[in-house]
């Protein structure tokens, strides 16, 4: 019987329907989606292998033309033919940078691609999902490093032929002649990873029971809290005392979050990008706390962040940020926290402390006075009057103020 390997498209962009060809599924997406005259954009395509033997692929690109009859290229690009080899299994970005010729029109206008495959007989080693796996309080799964274990639900269509849309306008933009324009392919998945991502899978399985004991309450929070003040600490944003309890508060509710859909796909999503990145950097994985807190830090605070905008959503009856905006975010503070990177407080608050506040009462620990833990968070604020001060942030303002008033009438004596 074939392997079947995990879905990775699906971990950098939301693809319901997909484009196959002989073997290769792939997406594509224009970033930005709409330009000025002289600026550049990218048609980013995801490239995934649906076979167990190598594919080489040739790609063939049509420009939108200003005519029907002898029209000239609205766009160019150093490449129109560019041919590639896949191992098997392998995922992959190919970049296609354009900018705009003297001939452009307004409008909307299609790139147009013809893509064929090559490849010797293999079999099938990817598989949609029959349903797609919900997360409470999580509407988009893109860059959360879930979808690998999670799986996707997608439909295929014919890959032949195919066509990316862009938009563009005669409005002079801010060109810039140093980028290049040649095409840049970068692997992001192969048979090594496939291999680390069954045996973190199969160490999970193993000791499931132990780690799920190991992961109580209280010796969770105490080791994400001491980590925290630790990393806001080294990215130049020493965390207050209310705020370091609300944050390791946050992260031991979303471990517990996850956990407790009990054993299955969801558990396993927060599990095992821990224990592979534990297997990756050599870790032990004797300590499940240490292997949580140093290898998982990064996977755990990613999710948090979602899961804050999240309890944002369903408190203000809607989603406030847009789905880009929201995966940006996420994608800067957990990048920054992990690589030591200088972060605002604004980021702090939105949407980590916002969230926070949404579970403080929900993680309860020995001997603690709840009223207290409020009132710490309370000046923390305070001492922070700077923070959500810009006109865009106003709404996250309202939206912490709102559930602190709400958590301090609650909790009243």
């Amino acid at each position: 019987m074939a392997q079947d390997y995990p879905d990775i498209i699906g971990e950098y962009i939301f693809a319901p329907q997909r484009f196959e060809v002989d073997g290769l599924q792939y997406v594509g997406v224009f970033e930005p989606p709409a330009i000025k005259a002289g600026e550049v954009t990218q048609l980013h395509l995801y490239l995934q292998s649906a076979l167990d033997v190598p594919l080489k692929v040739a790609i063939k690109l049509s420009l939108p033309q200003s005519g029907r009859f002898r029209g000239h290229p609205l766009l160019t690009t150093k490449e129109t033919e560019i041919e590639l080899e896949l191992e098997q299994a392998e995922v992959g970005q190919l970049i296609i940078p354009f900018t705009t010729t003297d001939k452009l029109t307004d409008g909307q206008h299609t790139v147009e691609l013809e893509v064929k495959v090559q490849h010797s007989k293999g079999a099938d080693i990817r598989k949609s999902r029959t349903s797609q796996v919900k997360i409470p309080l999580l509407d988009d799964l893109v860059g959360l490093n879930l979808v690998g274990v999670l799986g996707a639900q997608y439909q295929t269509k014919n890959g032949k032929k195919s066509g990316f849309k862009l938009t563009l306008s005669k409005e002079p933009g801010e060109s810039n002649h140093e980028v290049s324009l040649e095409s840049h392919y970068q692997q992001l998945w192969n048979l090594e990873l496939a291999e680390l991502m069954q045996q973190a899978q199969e160490e999970v399985n193993k000791g499931r029971i132990k780690i799920i004991d190991d992961l109580k309450i209280e010796p969770l929070f105490v080791a994400l809290y001491a980590e925290n003040v630790e990393r806001f600490a080294d990215v130049g944003l020493p965390l207050r005392v209310g705020e370091a309890i609300a944050i390791g508060k946050l992260l031991t509710y979303t471990t517990h979050f996850f956990l407790g859909q009990g054993q299955g796909p969801v558990q396993d999503s927060l599990l095992c990008p821990i224990w592979e990145r534990a297997l990756a950097n050599e870790y032990s994985t004797a300590n499940t706390i240490d292997v949580v807190k140093y290898a998982g830090y990064k996977h755990i605070l990613r999710l948090a962040t979602a899961l804050s905008f999240g309890m944002i959503a369903e408190t203000a009856g809607k989603h406030l940020w847009s789905q880009q905006e929201r995966r940006e975010v996420i994608n800067f503070i957990a990048n920054a926290l992990d690589s030591g990177n200088p972060i605002p407080p604004d980021f702090l608050y939105l949407p980590l402390m916002i969230g926070a506040l949404k579970v403080v009462t929900k993680v309860r620990l020995p001997d603690e006075d709840i009223r207290h833990t409020i009132r710490l968070i309370q000046k923390a604020r305070q001492e922070r009057p700077d923070v959500l001060g810009d006109e865009d942030l106003r709404k996250a303002d309202q939206v912490f103020n709102h559930i602190l008033k709400q958590m301090m009438s609650g909790v009243k004596a």
